[in-house]
């Protein structure tokens, strides 16, 4: 949960009173974090945490919420249905 409400927190960046540089950082804070969640969480070994290094943090990110979300107790099933929920959501809100 810490992990989500810091993630929250950096899409909220543009409306804080943060300099460029606190932004940087928070972000940074979160690129380190998402990746110890996910090390830590499926035990990587040194081999398979460097795959995730070379990864978009994009990627990274997704992979992330999935765990998050199998942590929680949902299904492949549930999973894919949030996505394309998610994915009908963006469209809308591009079309406006």
């Amino acid at each position: 949960m810490a992990l989500q409400l810091m993630m929250a927190q950096v899409d909220d960046v543009e409306d804080a009173d943060l300099t460029p540089i606190e932004q940087l950082k928070q972000q940074q804070k979160l690129i380190d974090d998402v990746i110890n969640y996910i090390t830590d969480t499926l035990r990587l070994n040194q081999k398979e945490q460097e795959k995730l290094d070379d990864l978009e943090f994009g990627e990274t990110v997704e992979i992330a919420n999935n765990v998050i979300l199998r942590v929680q107790g949902l299904s492949d099933e549930d999973i894919a249905k949030l996505n394309r929920e998610a994915e009908q959501a963006d469209d809308k809100s591009e079309a406006e």
